[in-house]
C-alpha cells in the first residue's frame, strides 16, 4: 500500500526545488492555487511544510487568508499563532458568535505583516510560501507598495519578472511565513496546544440566552449587537463596578460546556450561587486568559459534582481557548453578604 503523506512531503520539496527554476515561477503558483489555497496545519502545528497561503484583499484593503481548523486548535491559540488577538478573528468571522469553532471550519485570518519575510533564513523548508492573485484593478506598484509595503524590485525578483506586465489571476509570490508563526518573531507568542480533558464527568446541558438573538442574514451578525470586544468590555465594566451591594467571592474548579452545540449563543454562564443578572469573571489559568460573562441562571442543586463550579456558553468557551468540554478555571463572582 502506498503511504500518501510521505509522497505529499516529497512532492512539496520537489516543488520548492522547481520554484528556483525561472520558467516555473509563473506556472507552479497556478497548480498551488488549485490544490493548496489555504493554511491548515495539523493537530500539533498550525502551519506545516505542505501548506501554501493565498492572500486576498478585502474591500477596505485588508490582507486576509483562509485557515482550515484541525483538531485541538482553538480560537485563542489560532489567534496567538498568527500574532493577532481573538477579537480580530471575530471581526472577520461573525458566524463565530453563533456557534463553536469546530474541526474543518474555514476561518478568515488577517495577515500580520510582521510575519511576512522576503528572504528565508536558516532552513528554507521551515517556511511556507505566500501568494497573491492579481485582480483586474491591480498593477505592480499597487501590489508592492500599497498591499505589501515592498519595493517593486523585490516582487519582480521573487517572481523572476523581466518587466511590470501582469495578467489577471496571475499568482505572485510575495514572501514567506515561518511555520513557527508569530513565535518566529516574538517567542512569547508560542502557540499553546493542550489537553485539558477531565474524564468521567457529565456532559454539559444545552442552554441558551433567556432572550434569543436576532441574526441579520446578510452579515451573520446579531441585530443591534456590539462587537465581541465591546461586549466583553461592557461586561468587565459591570463586574468591576456593580450596581448592587454584594461582596466578591472566588473559587476554583471545573467549567463545563457542550462543544457540540450548534445553536445561537452569547457570553453567558450558570453559577451555583451568583445573583442572576450579575457578571462573573472567568480565568483559564493554563493560558492566563480572562473573560466576563452574564449569569443567566443558577446551577441546579445536586445535579453536578461539587468540582463543577460553572457552566459556560460556547461563546465563553471560545474566548477562553477551551479544547475539551471540561477544563479548569478560576471564577470570581458576586456573592450575597451574610448578615451578622
Amino acid at each position: 500500500m502506498i503511504k500518501i503523506r510521505p509522497i505529499i512531503y516529497i512532492l512539496h520539496y520537489f516543488i520548492i526545488f522547481l520554484l528556483e527554476i525561472e520558467p516555473m515561477r509563473w506556472i507552479l503558483p497556478l497548480v498551488l492555487w488549485a490544490q493548496w489555497s489555504w493554511a491548515t496545519g495539523n493537530p500539533t502545528s498550525y502551519l506545516t511544510q505542505k501548506d501554501t497561503i493565498i492572500v486576498h484583499i478585502t474591500s477596505n484593503d485588508q490582507k486576509v487568508f483562509n485557515h482550515i481548523v484541525e483538531a485541538k486548535q482553538t480560537l485563542y491559540s489560532l489567534a496567538r499563532f498568527y500574532g493577532l488577538d481573538v477579537y480580530q478573528i471575530y471581526d472577520y468571522n461573525p458566524w463565530l458568535r453563533n456557534r463553536v469553532l469546530a474541526v474543518h471550519d474555514t476561518v478568515i485570518v488577517a495577515l500580520d505583516e510582521h510575519l511576512l519575510v522576503t528572504a528565508r533564513s536558516g532552513n528554507p523548508n521551515e517556511y511556507v510560501p505566500v501568494f497573491y492573485s492579481v485582480r483586474s484593478s491591480d498593477n505592480l506598484f499597487r501590489i508592492a507598495r500599497k498591499y505589501f509595503n515592498q519595493s517593486i524590485e523585490t516582487i519582480k525578483t521573487l517572481n523572476h519578472l523581466d518587466d511590470n506586465t501582469l495578467s489577471i489571476n496571475q499568482k505572485l509570490l510575495v514572501g514567506y511565513i515561518s511555520i513557527q508563526g508569530a513565535a518566529s518573531v516574538n517567542p512569547v507568542n508560542k502557540p499553546i496546544l493542550v489537553n485539558q480533558s477531565i474524564e468521567n464527568q457529565e456532559s454539559a446541558p444545552i442552554f441558551s440566552a433567556s432572550k434569543p438573538l436576532t441574526i441579520d442574514e446578510s452579515t451573520g451578525l446579531p441585530v443591534d449587537k456590539p462587537s465581541i470586544r465591546e461586549e466583553v468590555t461592557e461586561l468587565k465594566d459591570a463586574f468591576t463596578a456593580p450596581k448592587i451591594s454584594y461582596a466578591y467571592d472566588e473559587r476554583r474548579g471545573v467549567a463545563l460546556w457542550n462543544k457540540d452545540i450548534r445553536q445561537k449563543t452569547d457570553l453567558y454562564a450558570m453559577v451555583r450561587d451568583a445573583p442572576i443578572g450579575s457578571t462573573v469573571e472567568i480565568t483559564n489559568p493554563m493560558i492566563n486568559k480572562t473573560v466576563y460573562a452574564k449569569v443567566i441562571a443558577n446551577m441546579p442543586e445536586e445535579v453536578y459534582p461539587d468540582n463543577i463550579c460553572i457552566i459556560v456558553s460556547p461563546g465563553v468557551a471560545n474566548l477562553l481557548g477551551a479544547v475539551d468540554s471540561k477544563f479548569f478555571v478560576k471564577v470570581k463572582y458576586l456573592a450575597p453578604q451574610i448578615a451578622k
